[in-house]
């Protein structure tokens, strides 16, 4: 059993989502906080009871660890809203922005809760990009938004966003686009079926949140990777981590490290893949990689790919 200690403006779904990295964890909780109900008002330094046992999203607790991200949604100078459809995403952003824009195309409707004291908005999505802006109407020490209920996403431009998107369960979005902004990827690993991705003029430490998407296009233009390897680390991973994806064609206009060759293998006949473009060599070589349709690298207008008459 461990301890969490209630930090300021945190009401029992934030210490759910801390704890459990779902607002699901509440019920472990209630089980282990007879006292706790959903209405309860929790204090400042207050003990809470959980079982890591029933974590459900490790990813997101470790995030929000790693990003000192503290959900805390009972500010004093929010009002209370209602709500009984189910948390599907957060985004965090800085407090000094004075307005934010959801840029979506999808089906259903969403419910979004702008973290002021504005009433809860719905949404009907369109299937073509709508861009829904929303001026915030009170200042805090943090701002998070809240986005409920039934709805599956074709397309979530997040370009209009300086923060973190961090969905509180799987997240359909066929589509993610994310261009001149400040844009962690850490929530993009809980998005499920996208097999689009474009990412242009930012800076990113990683691309390990994407790794393992089944993509069919991938596209990485104008990027600042903070480490000369993070690029070659990802083509190594899909490299190594076949696991019957799509065939992907990918846009860089960077040349991964080393030469385009067949790497060496070990004792076992495996491949010992040391550089991004040994990882491009594999997957434009190995049959098994293509039989869908082949893989295609488009480095700075050099083509990369399968060639196999059979194929198209």
């Amino acid at each position: 059993m461990q301890v969490y200690k209630v930090k300021r403006n945190q009401n029992i779904f934030d210490v759910a989502v801390s704890t459990h990295g779902s607002i699901e964890g509440i019920f472990d909780l209630l089980i282990n906080n007879p006292d706790l109900s959903f209405h309860s008002q929790l204090k400042e330094g207050e003990e809470i009871y959980w079982d890591e046992e029933f974590i459900i999203y490790d990813s997101i607790v470790n995030t929000l660890q790693a990003e000192h991200i503290v959900p805390a949604n009972g500010e004093r100078h929010v009002y209370y809203k209602n709500i009984t459809a189910s948390l599907r995403c957060a985004v965090y952003i800085s407090p000094e922005e004075a307005s934010i824009a959801l840029q979506m195309a999808g089906d259903g409707s969403l419910i979004v809760d702008w973290g002021d004291n504005s009433d809860l908005e719905t949404i009907t999505l369109s299937p073509t990009l709508q861009k829904y802006v929303h001026f915030f109407d009170n200042y805090t020490n943090e701002r998070s938004i809240k986005l409920y209920g039934d709805f599956n996403l074709k397309t979530w431009d997040l370009s209009p966003i300086n923060g973190l998107m961090m969905p509180t369960m799987p997240l359909v979005v066929d589509e993610i686009i994310s261009e001149k902004n400040n844009l962690s990827l850490q929530g993009l690993f809980l998005c499920k079926g996208t097999y689009l991705v474009k990412l242009a003029d930012m800076s990113l430490s990683s691309l390990a949140p994407i790794q393992d998407m089944n993509l069919s296009n991938l596209e990485l233009r104008n990027i600042n990777y903070t480490e000369d390897e993070v690029i070659n680390d990802y083509l190594i991973y899909i490299a190594k981590h076949n696991n019957q994806r799509r065939n992907c064609k990918v846009i860089l206009d960077i040349q991964p490290s080393g030469t385009y060759k067949e790497p060496l293998k070990d004792s076992n006949g495996n491949y010992v893949i040391t550089t991004g473009m040994e990882a491009i060599y594999v997957i434009t070589h190995e049959t098994a990689w293509n039989e869908a349709g082949a893989w295609s690298f488009d480095i700075n207008g050099t083509i990369y790919q399968y060639e196999n008459s059979d194929i198209a």
